[in-house]
């Protein structure tokens, strides 16, 4: 099933990093997992923060612990979290939400 989005994916959070900082301009919604290698989720939220603060972002978590929100909370980030497994309706409801919450 298509819904007419344009994606780019990156194997770590530092590739993602890298990919954001080059085409964040071009980007209108970031979808990203809390777990990643090298650079985990909140650590590529703050450095995505500090160059495009608008940018619309949902964190994906397998984490039940609380750990994200306590990070999200400490460095007062805003951002929508989904916890998986999330079924594709939740998260396409997730994206549309944010997407209007960015676009009025």
């Amino acid at each position: 099933m298509k819904h007419n989005y344009e994606v780019m994916t990156a194997d770590d959070g530092q590739a993602a990093w890298k990919m954001f900082s080059r085409f964040h301009t071009d980007l209108s919604l970031v979808l990203s997992d809390f777990r990643m290698p090298l650079v985990d989720g909140v650590q590529l939220l703050r450095q995505m923060r500090e160059l495009n603060s608008d940018i619309p972002v949902i964190l994906l978590s397998g984490d039940v612990s609380g750990e994200l929100e306590e990070k999200l909370q400490e460095h007062q980030l805003q951002v929508g979290v989904l916890h998986k497994p999330c079924p594709l309706s939740k998260l396409l409801e997730h994206i549309h939400r944010q997407q209007k919450l960015s676009n009025p």
